[in-house]
């Protein structure tokens, strides 16, 4: 049996779903967000207690990949949760147009760097090298100018590149992308965090302003626990594996010749 046909059986299983939600979400029409509910009888406190966690969880997971061989794309998804939290907070007092965008903004980094740090540690190293992470922060970005050209012209932005990049997490459990063997992670820590990423989502679309950025913080602080740990005895990264067989691959020249 083919080692790798488990690996493309999920990806191929994994594109199709990203396939079907793409399409789902043409058919269905522009996504407009309902109007904010104003959340001034919360106390400050209490609005900003989420936010404050995402900013911690950040850089917690940047504290903790200091000195480890960590993709680029993990340090991206570090930075992205820190930078949304301030933007959540401030959106959440004013409701304004350009906090939100830049909500948007930081959420669809975040999604985007998510993924690439999960492919690139369980299918290729190259998902966490800048052309392909610049293509997923490049895509987020024009989902997040999309909507504010919406709400500047038409006073509703379509939020159907937003949702899109938001669910994408979600499809690697039924893909079965999470069961692929990782280096540093398993599929416990995805089923945990892709959980608290859906409650995360969940309690948004409830119009629940504390609960969503707390879980967030929750899933960003377990994946820099678990990412920023020594590798387990016999994973190797990346790098380590790829310097391995170029190492046997050059024994075995040398050993011909």
């Amino acid at each position: 049996m083919n080692a790798h046909l488990p690996q493309r059986c999920a990806i191929a299983l994994l594109a199709s779903m990203i396939f079907a939600l793409m399409t789902g979400l043409l058919a269905w029409g522009p996504v407009v967000l309902p109007p904010a509910a104003r959340t001034d009888a919360l106390p400050q406190a209490l609005l900003l207690f989420g936010p404050l966690a995402m900013v911690a969880a950040g850089l917690y997971g940047l504290r903790r990949l200091e000195g480890r061989p960590a993709s680029t794309a993990w340090t991206l998804f570090f930075v992205a949760v820190a930078l949304t939290g301030p933007a959540v907070g401030h959106y959440r007092r004013t409701l304004d147009e350009a906090s939100l965008f830049i909500v948007h903004l930081g959420t669809g980094w975040t999604s985007a760097s998510l993924m690439c740090a999960f492919l690139a540690e369980r299918v290729d190293a190259r998902w966490a090298r800048w052309p392909l992470l610049t293509l997923g922060l490049s895509l987020a970005t024009l989902s997040a100018c999309h909507w504010l050209v919406g709400e500047i012209s038409h006073g509703a932005g379509d939020l159907r590149g937003h949702l899109l990049l938001q669910w994408l997490p979600l499809l690697l459990m039924p893909a079965g992308a999470v069961r692929l063997p990782g280096h540093v992670t398993t599929a416990r820590d995805w089923y945990a965090v892709l959980s608290l990423y859906a409650l995360a989502l969940l309690a948004e679309a409830l119009g629940a302003p504390t609960s969503g950025p707390l879980l967030s913080a929750l899933a960003a602080a377990w994946l820099a626990y678990r990412v920023g740990a020594p590798a387990p005895g016999g994973a190797l990264s990346a790098g380590a594996v790829e310097g391995g067989e170029a190492s046997k691959a050059s024994t075995s020249l040398n050993t011909s010749g």
